[in-house]
């Protein structure tokens, strides 16, 4: 199994009012028409909707990467993995 670089991962505390940024700790994290969704590669499973949500919603467990500084409290993610909403 390969392995992926995660800079961005946690829970969604706050989303912006257009739903394109989301919160994590103190990085604000936007997602652009340049972000990639899902894992790719010639074993990467096709992404379901259960691990990959359509809307960044509070709560939502997100992993992702950025080539930004995370240190810098706000960037723009390259990729994102998952978007699981939470269990109940």
């Amino acid at each position: 199994m390969g392995k992926v670089a995660v800079n961005i991962d946690g829970v969604i505390s706050e989303v912006s009012a257009d739903g394109k940024s989301f919160k994590i700790g103190g990085l604000w994290v936007t997602v652009t028409d340049q972000t990639k969704l899902g894992i790719d590669g010639p074993t990467a499973a096709k992404p379901s909707e259960e691990l990959l949500q359509k809307e960044f919603k509070v709560g939502n467990a997100v992993s992702g990467y950025t080539s930004q500084d995370v240190g810098a409290g706000k960037v723009t993610a390259d990729v994102i993995y998952n978007n699981i909403a939470p269990q109940h």
